[in-house]
């Protein structure tokens, strides 16, 4: 029996030994070991000490490839995110030629308020019609996040196309409905921008004209706030109820990024307040970093 439980033991270890190797997930190590995720991860946790509500985000360095993602996948109430999707399908039909920039659209102000969930009273336009040129309604859209010139180009191209063009993009959880809340995740608006970024999925007309679009945004209250003054950053914000999100492309002399942050709480104007802080301080971390 003594000379059995050596031999037992030294099987016993070689056992343990192979399945602790077999329990690791390969893609999940490689992540922690070369992303340095428990870093990331730390600044983030710090910068969301005491915040109430739930924050979504998803955090991608496209130098070194280092990533962070917390709630990826939960959805959200995309407020005007759903906007991306009408500009790629109507890049993309300016690129085939089905439609002009130059051509004009326009609505009935009181049929765009029922779609908005919104009084004659309550509504910023007067009027009782509304038109635009495509690009005028492009840049609006963006910009400044204009409603009307969003409903407008959504008709135009037809949400079905918009939602096919973000659904070719890989975003599984995007909903595109201008009748309803539209709903997207924090994985879902980085995959976009990657895409865009690389111009996988999209033409580099379409890829650089969002970019362009992208960097007029004057809605600046988050993700650029506390950025430097040579930071540049194409992002779209949303909102809607509860919800504050942002998310986009900062272009960084360290190493440009991608940085998505959505958000539901009782105090919309704190969350971006926290987001704007949180974008300061993933600035500064790939700063450093790099």
């Amino acid at each position: 029996m003594r000379k059995i439980f050596p031999i037992l033991a030294l099987f016993l270890v070689i056992l343990l030994l192979f399945l602790g190797t077999k329990g690791i997930p390969k893609n999940k190590f490689s992540i922690e070991l070369i992303g340095h995720r428990s870093n990331l991860e730390e600044m983030v946790a710090k910068s969301l000490e005491n915040s109430a509500g739930t924050y979504a985000m998803a955090i991608k360095n496209l130098k070194s490839g280092e990533e962070y993602y917390q709630e990826a996948d939960r959805i959200f109430p995309a407020g005007s995110l759903y906007k991306l999707g009408t500009m790629l399908a109507t890049l993309e039909q300016i690129e085939e030629g089905e439609i002009r920039e130059d051509e004009v659209i326009s609505g009935d102000v009181s049929q765009i308020n029922r779609i908005l969930g919104i009084s004659d009273e309550e509504a910023e336009v007067k009027q009782d019609r509304i038109d635009f040129t495509i690009e005028n309604a492009l840049r609006q859209m963006i910009a400044i996040s204009h409603n009307y010139a969003a409903v407008l180009l959504t008709e135009k191209v037809g949400v079905n196309k918009a939602q096919e063009a973000v659904n070719r993009l890989g975003l599984v959880n995007t909903k595109i409905d201008t009748t309803d809340k539209p709903e997207t995740t924090a994985r879902d608006m980085l995959t976009f921008f990657e895409k865009v970024y690389k111009r996988e999925g999209v033409s580099v007309y379409t890829s650089s004209r969002i970019i362009s679009l992208l960097l007029q945004q004057e809605l600046n209250d988050r993700i650029p706030k506390y950025l430097p003054k040579e930071a540049k950053v194409a992002h779209k914000t949303g909102e809607i109820d509860f919800a504050k999100h942002d998310a986009g492309i900062v272009f960084a002399n360290s190493g440009d990024y991608l940085i998505v942050v959505l958000s539901e709480s009782d105090n919309p104007s704190a969350a971006s307040e926290r987001i704007a802080n949180l974008s300061k301080a993933v600035y500064e971390y790939f700063s450093k970093k790099n």
